[in-house]
């Protein structure tokens, strides 16, 4: 972690790596590295909802995915940082969701709905 920012790099040596993170830490000082990601929650899921999951499944699936990310996810996760999103704010979701009177079932769903977004962000 520099300036906040996870970087990561693989390198053949220990002496390699220790030479770029002198230089990652420079550059971080000089702040010319990029700031991190304003993108939220709510932008990232609008985005992978219409290129991610719309042309790749049938219309009734998609309205489903889209149902569970606006009245589910959304408004609970929406507002926050993609880039600061924690397992604590997703784990609080759950819960939320348990405690407002949702089935195990339906909170097993927005999980995967959840799991396949953050896994295309990740990648």
């Amino acid at each position: 972690m520099v300036g906040g920012v996870l970087h990561r790099a693989y390198f053949a040596t220990r002496r390699e790596a220790l030479d770029w993170l002198a230089q990652v830490r420079i550059r971080a000082g000089q702040g010319l590295l990029p700031e991190p990601s304003k993108v939220t929650v709510a932008e990232y899921l609008d985005f992978w909802l219409e290129n991610g999951v719309k042309p790749s499944v049938r219309p009734p699936t998609y309205r489903q995915y889209e149902q569970y990310v606006r009245c589910h996810i959304k408004p609970v996760l929406g507002p926050l940082r993609l880039q600061a999103l924690k397992p604590p704010d997703i784990q609080a979701l759950y819960t939320q969701k348990l405690g407002a009177g949702l089935s195990r079932r339906t909170v097993q769903l927005i999980h995967a709905i959840l799991h396949k977004a953050l896994s295309q962000a990740v990648d």
